[in-house]
């Protein structure tokens, strides 16, 4: 459909093989993940001109609904467990860090470690995150690989409480490349 831009999310019935597109605009879609309940998609869209975390109900007449109104990129979403709660990586104060949408749609910066620098924009101190949430919504893991001195990489996994308090370090692993990471 030439209406429906590369970018665009797609939903794939795995047994009939057929692809439905979420959207048929002209926006970028990035960083999906499924509610745990299965009807709605959260992810990362430019359908406000900036990257904003927007979520779709999966019903045949479900609609986009704005969640966030950052100004700034965000770069991928998850729902927590529960459903109740979204994280996603945005770079609304500078470097991108993990922010916490609560259900009554405040949102809070979890991190302000600046956890990813816009590949777009070189490769900076600190790239490569993801994020997970933990089985019953208490904690945010995430990695990050990041400088270690002039010539050395280290890949750290961290464990952030979602309600507050220091994130602890679980894992720290360097490497003389990124690759090796």
């Amino acid at each position: 459909d030439s209406s429906t831009r590369e970018g665009s999310p797609w939903l794939l019935d795995l047994e009939e093989g057929r692809k439905t597109p979420l959207a048929g605009d002209d926006h970028w879609y990035w960083g999906p993940d499924w509610s745990p309940d299965g009807r709605r998609v959260a992810c990362c869209s430019s359908r406000s001109g900036a990257g904003e975390v927007w979520e779709l109900e999966t019903a045949p007449d479900g609609a986009w609904r704005l969640l966030t109104r950052h100004g700034g990129n965000c770069a991928a979403a998850g729902y927590a467990p529960d459903g109740k709660r979204l994280a996603f990586l945005s770079r609304r104060d500078g470097p991108y860090d993990l922010w916490v949408l609560e259900a009554d749609g405040e949102t809070r910066a979890l991190t302000r470690q600046g956890l990813w620098l816009d590949p777009f924009e070189g490769l900076g101190p600190r790239v490569g995150v993801s994020f997970a949430w933990s089985p019953d919504g208490r904690e945010l893991a995430y990695s990050l690989a990041r400088r270690d001195g002039d010539r050395a990489w280290a890949l750290e996994v961290h464990a952030a409480p979602v309600d507050g308090g220091a994130p602890r370090l679980l894992l720290r692993r360097r490497a003389e490349t990124r690759e090796e990471c």
